[in-house]
């Protein structure tokens, strides 16, 4: 689609005017009266034409903000970014990303934020099926993933800088727990174990 020229939407207002004794040229009085709604119906087709490209968030400017608000606050980075190329690029993953229930899916997610991560699952223990030395587990276990990450920093409680209320010790997270948690399948309930500290 082309916006039309300027002489083409007033020929076409002109055009428009109902059979009578009116002049329908350009120089007519009409016709000047009609120049002004030619030139506002050349600048509405010239900004639809221009919303075609809004319509991916890689580029939007304009409509930028009517994706964010369409994907509400990102539960992973409630802040967000602040500059606009970080804020398409967001909006652009956000609308298109997809999850998976495959163990490669976490793993390719976690190595996107710069943590390589393994994935355990777990198998219940079965009279003729497991064997002496496998561990004892129920038959609920199968729903959980246990998910190995590097070591972090903890964070202990210490007599003197420490304060009434604070937590007796925390770790610092790596960034990853959020968006796992988010695409992890419904039945599944991920376990993060952090290997240590450094």
């Amino acid at each position: 689609m082309t916006p039309r020229r300027l002489v083409h939407a007033w020929q076409d207002l002109l055009a428009l005017l109902p059979p009578g004794w009116l002049a329908r040229d350009t120089d007519s009085v009409m016709g000047r009266v009609l120049r002004a709604p030619a030139v506002e119906l050349v600048r509405l087709e010239t900004s639809a034409l221009s919303l075609l490209t809004q319509s991916d968030p890689r580029v939007a400017t304009d409509l930028l903000g009517d994706f964010e608000r369409v994907l509400g606050p990102d539960p992973c980075d409630p802040a967000g970014p602040t500059t606009v190329p970080e804020r398409q690029r967001v909006a652009h993953q956000r609308w298109t990303q997809a999850g998976s229930p495959t163990i490669a899916f976490f793993i390719a997610l976690a190595a996107s934020r710069g943590v390589a991560i393994t994935i355990e699952e777990r198998r219940p223990f079965k009279a003729g099926a497991s064997k002496a030395g496998h561990p004892l587990a129920p038959r609920t276990c199968r729903f959980f993933w246990l998910i190995r990450l590097p070591s972090t920093r903890v964070i202990r409680f210490r007599a003197g800088a420490s304060k009434a209320g604070h937590s007796l010790g925390s770790i610092e997270a790596v960034g990853v727990e959020c968006p796992i948690r988010r695409f992890a399948p419904a039945h599944t309930t991920p376990v993060f174990a952090y290997e240590g500290s450094p």
